[in-house]
């Protein structure tokens, strides 16, 4: 799991900041717009982050879905030693 979640966050990264990935001129896909996001959602601005892309709250619980995980998966590890 820990191994899908860093080719996650990579992915995610070289997508939008070394490659700059965005939609052909005027038009919009579902993803436009999410970078902003998340951002938003990092310093908790919730209504903002709906503003740029209603899908952010679906993003929101997953983030959370995956910190979550990955603590408990540490916790188990730390928990064998």
């Amino acid at each position: 799991m820990l191994i899908s979640y860093v080719f996650l966050i990579v992915s995610y990264f070289l997508s939008v900041f070394v490659f700059k990935w965005s939609c052909p001129e005027g038009k919009t896909c579902s993803l436009c717009g999410m970078k902003t996001a998340i951002w938003e959602l990092i310093h908790l601005r919730i209504q903002n982050a709906i503003q740029y892309n209603s899908l952010a709250i679906i993003v929101g619980i997953l983030i959370l879905y995956i910190i979550i995980d990955v603590l408990l998966i540490i916790k188990e590890l730390s928990k064998d030693k």
